[in-house]
């Protein structure tokens, strides 16, 4: 089948070369028989889910560093912010199980607060150049519980960004209260 694949393509393209047709027809089967274990397996829907909502992430990504890159700052601070935007600082998001076009936002919880104030700056800014459309088309945000999602490995230079998370329980009682504790991060030397 491959070489019937082969022959049809180079009849329509003679100037692609051979190996680069191969490859393509590989992904492609290699992309059909993935598709079929994740079927078989019950897992399609999870990675669907899984995929669009690591496309927010990075939609969002790609917004905020677009954003910061417009604001007219100092290109050693616009440098300190770049470095700091990657895909595993952007918040989680849900959908509402009731209502699918609002999402729920996971803050993470391991954030300073001065990164926060940057995220939240970056975002009105983005909104405000959305036209008519594009501002219908924003799916809904609400703020729900803080992200389970663990602390990156801090790199050098970033520690700003990181705040410090404290864990306590409440009248013995299953409740956990996350704080960010800036002062420890003060104190610490951490901003």
């Amino acid at each position: 089948m491959t070489e019937a694949i082969l022959i049809y393509v180079k009849g329509q393209h003679q100037t692609v070369e051979e190996g680069v047709i191969r490859c393509g027809i590989e992904t492609y089967f290699n992309s059909v028989k993935q598709k079929e274990i994740m079927e078989l397996t019950g897992k399609k829907e999870e990675h669907n889910r899984k995929m669009v909502l690591y496309g927010r992430k990075h939609r969002k990504l790609i917004n905020r560093r677009r954003t910061l890159k417009e604001r007219k700052i100092d290109p050693k601070e616009e440098e300190r912010f770049m470095q700091a935007m990657e895909i595993e600082t952007m918040s989680s998001e849900d959908s509402d199980s009731e209502d699918d076009s609002i999402f729920v936002t996971r803050p993470l919880s391991w954030v300073s607060t001065e990164f926060k104030q940057l995220i939240q700056r970056l975002d009105r800014k983005y909104d405000r150049t959305l036209n008519a459309q594009g501002k219908r088309l924003k799916s809904k945000r609400t703020v729900g519980e803080p992200s389970d999602r663990p602390c990156p490995k801090k790199p050098k230079g970033l520690e700003w960004m990181f705040g410090y998370k404290v864990i306590w329980s409440f009248d013995h009682q299953s409740f956990q209260i996350h704080v960010l504790m800036n002062i420890l991060a003060y104190i610490h030397g951490l901003v």
